[in-house]
């Protein structure tokens, strides 16, 4: 369960920070690793990531949903829900398993990139 920890900070960081970053910021950049347990972030010798960490957002207490499996947990993060309403519940799956509880008018659960793209076409409108 550990393994989605850093990815699902570093998303819930992005998401609730939005509004407060400055406007001259024109990227941001996620970092997901898969399987990598919080238990190793204190021994690990990684001083990139660890620079990294003391200016950004990260929590080693967040936990990953039920099934405990990458496509799922990956799914949940980038769509800011649980399987029940994003629907996809298993590897490897190409369309949701059960019905989204809501879809974009690209048929699809809401993601951050489909709430990116869908912001910087109203900013493109005159």
């Amino acid at each position: 369960m550990k393994k989605y920890i850093l990815m699902s900070v570093l998303l819930a960081g992005l998401t609730f920070n939005v509004k407060a970053q400055p406007k001259q910021i024109k990227h941001v950049i996620l970092i997901g690793v898969d399987g990598f347990g919080a238990y190793a972030v204190p021994q690990a010798n990684m001083p990139n990531l660890k620079q990294m960490m003391k200016t950004g957002a990260w929590s080693l207490k967040t936990r990953s949903v039920l099934p405990s499996s990458s496509a799922v947990n990956w799914a949940s993060i980038m769509m800011g829900a649980g399987p029940t309403e994003h629907g996809y519940t298993e590897w490897g799956s190409k369309v949701p398993e059960i019905p989204s509880a809501t879809k974009t008018k690209y048929g699809l659960f809401p993601s951050i990139f489909s709430v990116i793209k869908i912001k910087s076409q109203k900013l493109k409108q005159p």
